[in-house]
């Protein structure tokens, strides 16, 4: 099986690349024709699903309607499965900041990405596939100023 950091370093280069808004990097760690499927923006609509590194590019323009975003990776875990490749299992606490007239909220959203990494070169590793579980949001105030 191929080491657990390998497989990290891809949840980290995803984190990195979605909060500085870089899709050339954001493609970097997905299989060419991988997919990811992201919870409904709202309830009651269906999962939004991005296929091919042209789609998944998108992400970042999804996420630039906030000041700003901020990825904090947790626990992890990595099993081979009966099929070709590597299953993880990711926590990630996403903060994504909105600045308007009247003040600052940070949405958060506790999440695990659900992953199958497949081997697409000698030695190098993608996310064939993402799935992002949303276990709960909450809203918080920001502070006055703090953000910049």
């Amino acid at each position: 099986m191929v080491d657990d950091s390998v497989l990290f370093d891809l949840s980290s280069g995803y984190a990195r690349a979605i909060d500085r808004r870089d899709s050339a990097r954001l493609i970097e760690v997905f299989s060419e024709d991988a997919e990811l499927v992201a919870p409904p923006a709202r309830p009651g609509e269906a999962a939004r699903t991005y296929r091919g590194h042209r789609e998944l590019t998108t992400l970042t323009e999804t996420v630039a309607g906030f000041q700003a975003t901020y990825h904090m990776l947790g626990t992890r875990q990595f099993s081979s499965g009966p099929e070709a490749g590597v299953n993880g299992e990711v926590y990630c606490i996403a903060h994504h900041l909105r600045v308007k007239d009247d003040g600052a909220t940070d949405f958060v959203m506790y999440l695990r990405y659900l992953d199958h990494y497949e081997e697409v070169s000698a030695g190098r590793w993608a996310i064939a596939r993402r799935e992002i579980a949303l276990d709960w949001t909450e809203s918080l105030p920001v502070r006055a100023g703090s953000w910049a």
